[in-house]
């Protein structure tokens, strides 16, 4: 249910914008929708790759492009070093791939998060040199490692950095860096993911071969690659601009056409989905929360291996253990869900703003998820914390709201008082942070007082947008929504109605499935996470939904948030 304190706005539509949609052959309905978004006609259309901003504007990935490929012309050996989410992943998976297919001498690292934690520190470089690296690339990480790199140096092995974190005052001192972000506004898409930020690296390697004379180079099809490329950007939650969506466009397209690695596909049988309708839910909802089990819960070397796997009945295999791992992560996170909430300050006239909790037995691969439910249920800026296996810190992971930027609020409490972070890293909606046990009472009373500080006034009620009243949408219109790319930044449809009850019951245990009345139509519906009855009236923010049974497709409503309508 919706609090009763939020907000709920009906996005503007620039009209102008609307009528040059419809001239372009947008129907209404989609022109009011892509409007108000700042969509353009491309959105509905097939993607087009030569829309794509080039590789070229990117600063940096000519550079480390050369390094690699001269680490190809002397068969020098690569190792890449992942982060163990699914942005880091795929990006390690579309780095190991996509360079053995220009003929690199490559193999990969990613640190065990219960041991040797984020980025690439000295002790993560230690493990690397078991490989007997030459080049070390990082990826998804390594913009603020500037003690792994100096150590790395100091065992004579050069670094190249791919990252889109945020960068601190000063930068690691490597061989190259090439991030969206470094400098700020130089590349006109600083949203651009981890994963997206390698492929570019590959797009640049592919011009420097071919002005090399390199004949083969023309011959790899990186477009191959974009499957892996749209999974790891929306599950890593970025901003869904215009360059964004192109790439998830493309990506999804290849999937829908069978053309997605056994990997990719392992995981659509796995989630019981189907790859031939793919789309950004899927990824966001099925296939990324699989994928980043293997983080949370054991070791992301099964997720790599799982978009490696050439071999469909590999993939497959490995498909399953990360399904596996995904219903443990779900069993541990529901626990520490319960614990949460009874820790959850419920004193609603507090003038404590961010809720910032931690507990001796919590999992440390599922504090953020958890700062994410928590976040959801509060809007406040939320920071959930478990102690690591020494007992010597703690080690957090932040999620935020509009109008706060998280990994701003860390920076500033660090730079205040800098005894308590030992590091941190992030963006402005989600980042880590690492806390001295010692100094735990002192970091939670700063950062309360950096977030009254930087949190705007305007900004502290919750405000859901919706796009209005909706006609009544047919299978095929629905359809072609589930179709386009939404998510961060450019929201999935979602409209407002009054509702009257008809029918209703509880499916599984947390979830509630009704039929009601709307406009003097009824609609079959459904309310994840809603155990308690719904009322006989009731207004709802609702997405509309195809529901499949036995062949038969009919129109449902899922609802997003509702609340009391007398």
């Amino acid at each position: 249910m919706a609090s009763e304190q939020s907000l709920w706005l009906a996005r503007r539509v620039n009209l102008e914008e609307q009528k040059k949609l419809e001239y372009l052959g947008c129907a209404p309905w989609m022109a009011s929708i892509l409007a108000s978004r700042g969509g353009v006609i491309e959105d509905t259309k097939d993607p087009d790759l030569c829309r794509l901003l080039r590789q070229d504007q990117l600063t940096g990935a000519s550079t480390v492009a050369k390094h690699l490929a001269e680490a190809i012309l002397f068969k020098k050996h690569i190792v890449i070093v992942a982060d163990y989410d699914a942005d880091g992943a795929t990006a390690c998976a579309i780095g190991v791939a996509g360079l053995r297919a220009f003929g690199a001498w490559v193999d990969y690292v990613v640190p065990d998060r219960f041991v040797l934690g984020y980025g690439l520190s000295p002790a993560v470089v230690q493990k690397a040199l078991e490989l007997k690296p030459d080049i070390i690339v990082t990826v998804d990480n390594g913009i603020s490692s500037h003690e792994g790199v100096l150590y790395a140096r100091e065992q004579g092995i050069a670094v190249l950095i791919t990252d889109h974190h945020l960068a601190a005052d000063t930068l690691p001192d490597a061989l190259a860096i090439v991030n969206p972000n470094v400098p700020v506004g130089h590349f006109d898409d600083g949203a651009t993911a981890g994963v997206g930020v390698m492929f570019y690296v590959l797009l640049a390697l592919r011009a420097e071969l071919k002005n090399q004379g390199d004949s083969h180079a023309n011959q790899v099809n990186l477009a191959q690659f974009l499957d892996r490329v749209a999974l790891g950007t929306v599950a890593d939650l970025v901003p869904l601009t215009a360059n964004n969506r192109l790439l998830i466009q493309v990506g999804l397209s290849r999937m829908r056409r069978g053309l997605a690695c056994p990997g990719i596909e392992a995981l659509f049988q796995v989630s019981q989905r189907n790859s031939k309708r793919a789309s950004t839910a899927d990824l966001g909802f099925m296939l990324g929360p699989r994928l980043n089990a293997a983080g949370r819960m054991e070791n992301m070397a099964v997720g790599i291996e799982c978009l490696l796997a050439s071999d469909p009945e590999q993939a497959l295999v490995l498909a399953w253990q990360l399904n596996d791992l995904n219903q443990q992560r779900k069993s541990v996170e529901a626990d520490m869900q319960d614990d949460a909430l009874h820790l959850v300050p419920i004193n609603e006239d507090s003038d404590r703003l961010a809720i910032v909790l931690k507990h001796p037995d919590w999992h440390i691969g599922v504090v953020g998820i958890l700062a994410s439910r928590i976040k959801e249920r509060t809007h406040q800026p939320t920071l959930i914390f478990a102690l690591d296996p020494a007992g010597l810190e703690y080690k957090g992971s932040g999620r935020s709201v509009p109008g706060f930027h998280m990994r701003d609020a860390l920076s500033l409490v660090a730079l205040r008082q800098p005894q308590t972070i030992s590091r941190f890293g992030g963006h402005a909606m989600a980042a880590g942070v690492t806390v001295p046990v010692e100094h735990w009472s002192c970091f939670v009373e700063t950062f309360e007082a950096v977030t009254h500080e930087l949190w705007p006034l305007e900004s502290r009620l919750q405000t859901l947008w919706h796009d209005g009243q909706s006609q009544a949408l047919s299978v095929p219109q629905i359809q072609t929504l589930e179709q386009m790319v939404w998510g961060q930044g450019f929201a999935e449809p979602r409209f407002w109605g009054g509702w009257v009850l008809k029918e209703q019951k509880l499916v599984g245990s947390a979830h509630r499935q009704f039929s009601a009345w709307l406009d003097g139509q009824c609609y079959r519906g459904i309310c994840f996470n809603q155990k308690e009855p719904l009322p006989e009236h009731f207004e709802a923010l609702y997405c509309w939904r195809v529901n499949e049974w036995q062949g038969y497709q009919s129109v449902q409503v899922e609802l997003c948030h509702w609340r009391y309508n007398n």
